[in-house]
Protein backbone atom coordinates (compact mmCIF):
# COMPACT_ATOMS: atom_id res chain seq x y z
CA UNK A 1 0.00 0.00 0.00
CA UNK A 2 1.38 3.43 -0.95
CA UNK A 3 1.99 5.87 1.94
CA UNK A 4 0.47 9.31 1.21
CA UNK A 5 2.59 11.12 3.81
CA UNK A 6 -0.09 10.95 6.46
CA UNK A 7 0.34 8.87 9.57
CA UNK A 8 -1.23 5.48 9.01
CA UNK A 9 -2.98 3.34 11.58
CA UNK A 10 -0.28 1.51 13.48
CA UNK A 11 2.40 3.96 12.30
CA UNK A 12 4.71 4.70 15.23
CA UNK A 13 6.02 7.92 13.66
CA UNK A 14 3.36 10.31 15.00
CA UNK A 15 5.42 13.46 14.34
CA UNK A 16 5.01 13.39 10.56
CA UNK A 17 3.16 16.52 9.33
CA UNK A 18 -0.02 16.38 7.35
CA UNK A 19 0.00 18.16 3.94
CA UNK A 20 -1.90 21.47 3.93
CA UNK A 21 -2.02 21.48 7.71
CA UNK A 22 -4.12 24.31 9.13
CA UNK A 23 -2.45 26.12 12.00
CA UNK A 24 -4.44 27.11 15.04
CA UNK A 25 -4.81 30.73 16.05
CA UNK A 26 -4.78 32.42 19.40
CA UNK A 27 -2.41 33.89 21.93
CA UNK A 28 1.06 32.35 21.68
CA UNK A 29 1.86 30.24 24.70
CA UNK A 30 4.90 32.36 25.52
CA UNK A 31 2.67 35.44 26.02
CA UNK A 32 -0.04 33.82 28.11
CA UNK A 33 -0.10 34.15 31.88
CA UNK A 34 -1.87 32.23 34.57
CA UNK A 35 -4.49 33.82 36.75
CA UNK A 36 -6.86 36.74 36.51
CA UNK A 37 -5.89 40.16 35.29
CA UNK A 38 -7.75 43.01 36.96
CA UNK A 39 -8.25 45.89 34.55
CA UNK A 40 -10.26 49.03 35.19
CA UNK A 41 -13.74 48.96 33.69
CA UNK A 42 -15.57 51.97 32.29
CA UNK A 43 -18.00 53.86 34.48
CA UNK A 44 -21.30 52.03 34.90
CA UNK A 45 -19.88 48.53 34.36
CA UNK A 46 -19.68 46.81 37.72
CA UNK A 47 -17.07 44.09 38.24
CA UNK A 48 -18.54 42.82 41.49
CA UNK A 49 -21.51 40.70 40.42
CA UNK A 50 -21.66 37.02 41.31
CA UNK A 51 -23.82 34.05 40.34
CA UNK A 52 -24.86 35.57 37.00
CA UNK A 53 -25.15 33.70 33.72
CA UNK A 54 -22.42 34.05 31.10
CA UNK A 55 -22.16 33.11 27.45
CA UNK A 56 -19.72 33.83 24.65
CA UNK A 57 -20.75 34.32 21.01
CA UNK A 58 -17.35 33.76 19.44
CA UNK A 59 -18.55 34.23 15.85
CA UNK A 60 -19.81 37.69 16.78
CA UNK A 61 -16.84 38.55 19.04
CA UNK A 62 -19.24 39.13 21.93
CA UNK A 63 -19.58 37.94 25.50
CA UNK A 64 -22.49 38.51 27.88
CA UNK A 65 -23.11 38.38 31.63
CA UNK A 66 -26.77 38.29 32.64
CA UNK A 67 -28.04 39.44 36.04
CA UNK A 68 -26.64 37.82 39.20
CA UNK A 69 -26.25 39.24 42.69
CA UNK A 70 -24.32 42.16 44.21
CA UNK A 71 -23.72 43.87 47.56
CA UNK A 72 -25.26 47.26 48.49
CA UNK A 73 -23.89 50.24 46.56
CA UNK A 74 -22.15 47.86 44.13
CA UNK A 75 -19.13 47.68 46.43
CA UNK A 76 -16.38 45.10 46.19
CA UNK A 77 -17.71 41.73 47.29
CA UNK A 78 -14.31 40.93 48.77
CA UNK A 79 -14.02 44.08 50.88
CA UNK A 80 -17.67 44.46 51.88
CA UNK A 81 -19.16 43.37 55.18
CA UNK A 82 -22.43 42.68 53.35
CA UNK A 83 -23.61 39.60 51.52
CA UNK A 84 -24.15 39.68 47.77
CA UNK A 85 -27.91 39.24 48.07
CA UNK A 86 -29.29 42.05 45.90
CA UNK A 87 -30.39 41.24 42.36
CA UNK A 88 -28.42 42.84 39.54
CA UNK A 89 -30.92 43.81 36.83
CA UNK A 90 -28.16 44.13 34.25
CA UNK A 91 -26.85 42.68 31.03
CA UNK A 92 -23.13 43.34 30.61
CA UNK A 93 -21.80 43.04 27.07
CA UNK A 94 -18.17 42.79 26.03
CA UNK A 95 -17.41 43.62 22.38
CA UNK A 96 -14.07 41.94 21.69
CA UNK A 97 -11.85 43.26 18.89
CA UNK A 98 -8.22 42.42 18.14
CA UNK A 99 -7.63 46.00 17.00
CA UNK A 100 -9.55 47.90 19.70
CA UNK A 101 -9.42 45.53 22.67
CA UNK A 102 -12.63 45.14 24.67
CA UNK A 103 -15.50 47.64 24.70
CA UNK A 104 -17.88 47.19 27.64
CA UNK A 105 -21.57 48.06 27.94
CA UNK A 106 -23.95 47.73 30.85
CA UNK A 107 -27.65 47.73 30.02
CA UNK A 108 -30.53 47.61 32.49
CA UNK A 109 -32.83 44.66 31.95
CA UNK A 110 -36.32 45.49 30.66
CA UNK A 111 -39.07 45.45 33.31
CA UNK A 112 -40.54 42.24 31.88
CA UNK A 113 -37.27 40.30 32.34
CA UNK A 114 -36.69 39.70 36.05
CA UNK A 115 -33.12 39.44 37.28
CA UNK A 116 -32.02 36.27 39.01
CA UNK A 117 -29.06 34.22 40.16
CA UNK A 118 -27.79 30.85 38.97
CA UNK A 119 -29.49 30.98 35.56
CA UNK A 120 -28.07 29.72 32.28
CA UNK A 121 -27.67 31.97 29.26
CA UNK A 122 -27.66 30.57 25.73
CA UNK A 123 -26.61 32.32 22.52
CA UNK A 124 -28.46 31.11 19.42
CA UNK A 125 -27.00 32.14 16.03
CA UNK A 126 -30.13 33.49 14.35
CA UNK A 127 -30.99 36.98 13.06
CA UNK A 128 -28.28 39.58 12.47
CA UNK A 129 -26.16 38.97 15.61
CA UNK A 130 -28.04 36.16 17.32
CA UNK A 131 -30.35 36.01 20.30
CA UNK A 132 -29.86 35.34 24.00
CA UNK A 133 -32.21 33.09 25.95
CA UNK A 134 -32.18 33.07 29.76
CA UNK A 135 -33.14 29.73 31.32
CA UNK A 136 -33.83 28.95 34.97
CA UNK A 137 -32.36 30.60 38.02
CA UNK A 138 -33.64 31.68 41.42
CA UNK A 139 -34.46 35.04 42.97
CA UNK A 140 -32.95 34.25 46.38
CA UNK A 141 -30.07 31.76 46.20
CA UNK A 142 -29.69 30.05 49.54
CA UNK A 143 -25.94 29.72 48.99
CA UNK A 144 -25.55 33.52 49.25
CA UNK A 145 -27.29 33.88 52.62
CA UNK A 146 -25.72 33.94 56.05
CA UNK A 147 -25.57 30.38 57.38
CA UNK A 148 -27.11 29.21 54.06
CA UNK A 149 -30.61 29.72 55.39
CA UNK A 150 -33.43 31.73 53.76
CA UNK A 151 -36.13 33.43 55.80
CA UNK A 152 -39.56 31.82 55.45
CA UNK A 153 -40.87 34.83 53.49
CA UNK A 154 -37.99 34.72 51.01
CA UNK A 155 -38.23 30.94 50.65
CA UNK A 156 -41.98 31.20 49.96
CA UNK A 157 -41.45 34.00 47.42
CA UNK A 158 -38.68 32.06 45.71
CA UNK A 159 -40.85 28.92 45.55
CA UNK A 160 -43.59 30.96 43.88
CA UNK A 161 -41.47 32.95 41.37
CA UNK A 162 -38.33 30.94 40.59
CA UNK A 163 -40.08 27.94 38.93
CA UNK A 164 -41.55 30.33 36.33
CA UNK A 165 -37.99 30.85 35.02
CA UNK A 166 -38.23 27.37 33.50
CA UNK A 167 -41.60 28.09 31.85
CA UNK A 168 -41.16 31.66 30.61
CA UNK A 169 -37.90 32.09 28.69
CA UNK A 170 -37.01 35.69 27.84
CA UNK A 171 -35.47 36.19 24.39
CA UNK A 172 -33.14 39.12 23.69
CA UNK A 173 -32.30 40.15 20.11
CA UNK A 174 -28.68 41.32 20.29
CA UNK A 175 -28.63 43.49 17.16
CA UNK A 176 -31.83 45.35 18.06
CA UNK A 177 -31.17 45.40 21.82
CA UNK A 178 -34.72 44.23 22.43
Amino acid sequence: MKNSGQAQLGDNNQSRSVPNEVLTYGTPVSRSQQGFEMRPLPSGVHPFITNGAAVSAQNEHLSFYFSGMHVPDWQSIIESNHLANLTANTLITAYISAADGIKWENDTLPQDIPGRANAELVWIPVSQSGILVAIGGVIFPESLTASRNLTKDRADESLQISPTFMNILPVYDIANKA
